[in-house]
């Protein structure tokens, strides 16, 4: 229900606003950036629905779920022992609440003279009417729980067997005793979640959480372990395994489907009453560290289930995580991700974030490191492919200057393959989900499959034949290329060296023709004598490659190349954690549309 907080001053959150969504939002941050004072603030904005009878049992079960499994929400705001200002110095309104029906509240530090503790109240307006809006919130501090199978639930009768066996205490004591402690722990079993949660909820927790670890459990009771924590304790049809074997992760998953189930319970009782059927969100859980102890595999299965909660039920979700895993797939589900920057003594909130910065500044490292071994591999049939798109790239780069900080992002691998080959290994099934993570470009004289990451050169042959072909075209025409002050003609490559090299290329042509006379097999003769004369005579053809590349005729060509790899790069890219920012963007590299009207 909390659309916005406008934080002047609490602890390390100055001057900051926060955006929630009313579906699923996740914080991040390394340690140190307020992320569990944010929930604080997030609890602390509503008051606990009270008055209405029919949903008495609901709101039973959902504070004995904050009783039982966490800490006081209210210990994340008062910090140390000692008084500490959490708002700097600053008087007055020290925080502002907006809520989805737009209405507002602002907030004070409230000094307690008692215990020189402090509070975070409305600061009511007079004669206004305002009051703070009543929603049921469950918080759960995973990131305070440990797992331990040794403790027992407490004993209230073995305790009071002990005091009896002192002396000195007298029998009205006793009563005052027992008393006290009945008062204080009378959450502390799960016969109150039993009593009030029907049944079938309870078979519901029981039914996902066998979903998640195939365990089928049952409610015994809750162990309290030390002052940190209580967790559930129960038997399973499995033998060997109970509460007390079951890893940390495991038992903090069974807490968290508990929490969503209690939710999808007062949801469904609010219904049936109209005054609530109007709210957007219905209920409000706060997670802190979600992924603690989870395998991943258990992280990205949680969250569906929180999703699928979430949107059936109504249930605002945050939580806090440091796993990479879990904030990349709520990035791609499209999930509210907020990352919170430590600028020393403030932090700053990055809203419009990828995975590459938030790997950068989870793993503490520059952006030169991370990418150091992040490059797409790309796969080509030879050396002579490799070279041409070396200077394809430079083309692109002088077209689009976004493209140079893109280049640094692949890395051509250095292997000889076939065509045929080099499809099979991409449109393989079993090594499809590898080789996704690769890129294939081909010669121009295949077809593409861009669903299998392979595209192809542009030219529509093979590297050495359009080489050789836009020889013949320069050598016939009249034109500029062989002009005096030309770079290349001073280097030597003039009009009469590159009829000498247009010969050799004749010959080869003409041995060919010659050998399929006499009916002999000239399989791959012809590709190999080409390929021998470009080594020969490489830099030259490089130059009339580029050539080729600035024909007007040939722009409709680079285009398309150019569209292809940027489809394909934006498929990978996401395996390697290069930001999306690197090339987000494609460009029309020619003006004119005649000239790619082929793309």
């Amino acid at each position: 229900m909390s659309k916005k907080l406008n934080v002047i001053s609490y602890r390390k959150l100055i001057d900051l606003e926060l955006e929630f969504s009313p579906g699923i939002n996740v914080i991040s941050g390394t340690n140190g950036t307020c992320k569990s004072s944010i929930l604080y603030l997030l609890s602390n904005s509503y008051q606990e629905v009270k008055g209405n009878i029919s949903l008495k049992n609901c709101m039973t079960v959902i504070g004995s779920i904050n009783n039982m499994m966490n800490p006081k929400i209210e210990s994340l705001s008062k910090g140390d022992k000692q008084y500490n200002d959490p708002s700097n110095g600053v008087t007055g309104i020290i925080l502002k609440v907006t809520y989805f029906d737009e209405s507002t509240l602002e907030f004070r530090k409230h000094n307690s003279k008692k215990n020189a503790r402090y509070a975070i109240k409305p600061y009511y307006v007079v004669n206004k009417g305002e009051s703070l809006p009543k929603l049921p919130v469950i918080y759960l501090g995973l990131s305070r729980l440990i797992s331990f199978g040794e403790y027992h639930e407490f004993d209230i009768d073995n305790v009071l067997g002990k005091v009896t066996a002192l002396e000195s205490v007298d029998e009205v004591t006793l009563k005052k005793i027992r008393g006290i402690l009945q008062r204080e722990l009378k959450n502390n079993y799960i016969s109150v979640i039993n009593k009030n949660l029907p049944s079938k909820y309870i078979d519901i927790i029981n039914q996902e959480y066998e979903n998640f670890t195939n365990v089928r459990v049952n409610h015994e009771s809750f162990n309290k372990v030390g002052n940190i924590k209580k967790r559930a304790e129960f038997k399973t049809a499995t033998p060997g395994i109970d509460s007390n074997t079951i890893s940390a992760g495991e038992d903090n998953l069974y807490v968290i489907i508990t929490a969503l189930i209690s939710l999808r319970y007062y949801y469904e009782e609010s219904q049936k009453d109209v005054s609530y059927l109007n709210q957007r969100v219905k209920s409000l859980l706060l997670i802190d560290e979600l992924d603690a102890s989870l395998h991943p595999s258990y992280q990205i299965k949680l969250y569906e289930l929180i999703k699928e909660y979430s949107e059936n039920y109504n249930i605002q979700v945050v939580f806090t995580t440091h796993s990479l895993t879990l904030i990349d797939y709520s990035l791609k589900k499209k999930a509210n991700v907020m990352y919170l920057l430590n600028e020393g003594n403030k932090v700053s909130v990055c809203n419009d974030i990828d995975m590459f910065s938030i790997n950068m500044y989870l793993q503490q490292m520059t952006a030169n490191q991370l990418q150091e071994n992040s490059k797409i591999p790309i796969f080509t049939e030879d050396q002579e492919a490799r070279d041409l798109l070396n200077i394809i790239f430079m083309k692109i780069s002088d077209l689009d200057p976004n493209f140079k900080k893109v280049e640094g992002n692949f890395h051509f691998v250095s292997s000889n393959i076939g065509s045929n080959n080099l499809k099979s290994i991409f449109c393989d099934e079993i090594l499809s989900g590898n080789i996704m993570k690769a890129i294939c470009i081909l010669d121009g004289d295949t077809n593409k499959d861009i669903e299998q990451n392979i595209i192809t050169l542009p030219g529509k042959d093979n590297p050495e034949s359009i080489i050789f072909n836009h020889l013949t075209k320069l050598l016939s025409e009249n034109n500029e290329f062989w002009r005096h002050g030309q770079v290349h003609v001073n280097m030597g490559y003039t009009y009469d060296m590159a009829q000498s090299i247009y010969k050799e290329i004749v010959k080869i042509k003409e041995d060919i023709e010659q050998k399929k006379t006499n009916s002999k097999s000239v399989k791959g003769i012809e590709r190999e004598k080409n390929k021998k004369l470009y080594n020969n005579y490489k830099d030259f053809f490089h130059i009339v490659f580029q050539a080729w590349l600035n024909d007007t005729s040939t722009q409709g060509e680079i285009q398309s190349f150019y569209n292809n790899l940027f489809l394909v790069f934006n498929k990978t890219r996401v395996a390697y954690n290069i930001p999306a920012k690197n090339w987000s963007d494609k460009a029309d590299l020619f003006k004119s549309k005649e000239q790619v009207n082929n793309r």
